[in-house]
């Protein structure tokens, strides 16, 4: 004869029971022995106290939950039509508003207006939620950084960090929508810094999630604008990195259109002379740091120069043999 399936309140007394169990043995085969001194005993032996006082406590309330207006996860599961292990799933990634937490997972206790909450939602989209893929929590995420919903936004990106903790791409990117829409641009300085370092093929997997990424971003401000505007020019290809010197914001402008051939050719060059002076500073200055001599030197300088401007016309002259 097949076994009836147990209902989640008589899974979690059982549970309880046991537990109360195995916490009773063990107070009986501890003493005083086994631990450096009696006040550390006597600490250990309150824990074991307290611990055999809430599994009685979450044991009557099970008895009873009519009478009480925080209910252990069993009851909710119950009312859910759902079993403890799924409501342990919905309640992992925080579908259900917990008002108290308790020595174990399921000894978890919610509100009953809560529980109305997630009546409402319905048992059966809290399930699809929870068992959501990485791609499909993704997705949804977009939802949040359009409606500039900071909160959800981050509760969604912790979703995305379990399932294989700091992961491309997902989590990058999308953590990078999180800090747009915060306004935490120093860190989205560092994290487009992150992504410009890895390698070819790795930025290639990241480019069709960081540009729905970033055409989900609301821009409310200048500076998110000039962001998103950016990032954008480089998952299109119109950028080497996503947040260096090489974007040419005058090529989307009125006055791009009306320089000449010299003006356009002066105008690049001296953008790749600017970024090479911008590495030589930035190396002189981390040789200070570290102690070593930083004078710049005039030769030297020049030489930066040149070679800065014979690699903007090497660049030209060999762009259709090597792209």
């Amino acid at each position: 004869m097949k076994k009836s399936r147990q209902t989640p309140i008589e899974q979690r007394r059982g549970q309880i029971e046991k537990e109360i169990e195995k916490v009773q043995k063990l107070i009986q085969m501890k003493t005083v022995r086994d631990f450096k001194t009696e006040d550390a005993f006597g600490d250990w032996q309150q824990r074991q106290a307290n611990k055999i006082f809430e599994l009685n406590e979450e044991l009557i309330i099970l008895e009873r939950p009519e009478e009480y207006n925080e209910i252990p996860l069993a009851v909710a599961a119950e009312e859910l039509g759902i079993t403890l292990n799924e409501i342990l799933e919905v309640v992992k990634i925080g579908l259900i508003e917990l008002s108290a937490e308790g020595l174990f997972a399921a000894s978890a206790r919610i509100t009953r207006d809560e529980l109305g909450r997630a009546i409402e939602v319905g048992a059966e989209e809290l399930l699809r939620v929870a068992t959501q893929e990485e791609e499909e929590v993704f997705a949804d995420g977009l939802e949040f950084l359009r409606a500039g919903d900071v909160a959800a936004a981050e509760r969604c990106l912790d979703r995305i960090y379990g399932f294989r903790g700091y992961s491309k791409p997902y989590d990058i990117c999308y953590e990078l929508g999180v800090e747009l829409i915060s306004g935490r641009f120093d860190e989205v300085v560092s994290s487009l810094g992150y992504i410009g370092k890895q390698e070819i093929g790795e930025v290639a997997a990241i480019i069709p999630a960081l540009k729905a990424v970033i055409e989900s971003v609301p821009v409310t401000d200048k500076v998110t604008a000039i962001f998103v505007e950016r990032i954008l020019a480089f998952v299109d290809g119109k950028k080497q990195k996503p947040f260096d010197r090489t974007f040419y914001t005058y090529e989307a402008t009125e006055c791009f259109s009306t320089m000449n051939e010299n003006q356009r050719h002066a105008m690049f060059i001296s953008n790749v002379v600017f970024e090479a002076i911008r590495k030589y500073k930035f190396t002189k200055e981390m040789e200070k740091i570290s102690g070593w001599r930083s004078e710049v030197k005039r030769e030297e300088f020049e030489r930066v120069i040149r070679n800065a401007v014979y690699t903007a016309l090497e660049a030209e002259a060999t762009y259709h043999e090597s792209p």
